[in-house]
């Protein structure tokens, strides 16, 4: 035998849609506090993409001055280089000089000896 509840398929259905519209509206309050965390991740990585992108154009910069410094550091040491050959040269035909004054005078002293 069947007993009679009082409860209908109506009754039912709007107990299970009230339910489900309940859930479907805390679903979808929680999907959009995700949907917002997620825009605030996707600003914060364009944030941090612009910024690496500047760093990776530094790094470029940097690495051209690099070679730039190297470039002119060699340079420097080609002229450094030809300074201290002409100092070195400069320094030889010195004593060579000396070396001729010192005979010299020792040829005038004899000289002014021989004189005498």
């Amino acid at each position: 035998m069947k007993q009679k509840t009082g409860i209908t398929k109506k009754d039912v259905k709007n107990a299970v849609a009230e339910v489900i519209t309940h859930f479907a509206k805390a679903t979808q309050k929680d999907f959009a506090r995700i949907d917002r965390r997620f825009d605030s991740m996707d600003k914060r990585l364009d944030s941090t993409d612009a910024r690496i992108s500047n760093l990776e154009y530094d790094i470029l910069e940097i690495k051209r001055d690099i070679v730039e410094m190297k470039k002119s550091l060699s340079e420097l040491f080609v002229k450094l280089d030809w300074v201290i050959g002409l100092y070195k040269k400069q320094e030889m035909e010195f004593s060579s000089l000396a070396a001729q004054v010192k005979r010299l005078e020792a040829r005038i002293v004899e000289l002014e000896m021989r004189k005498a």
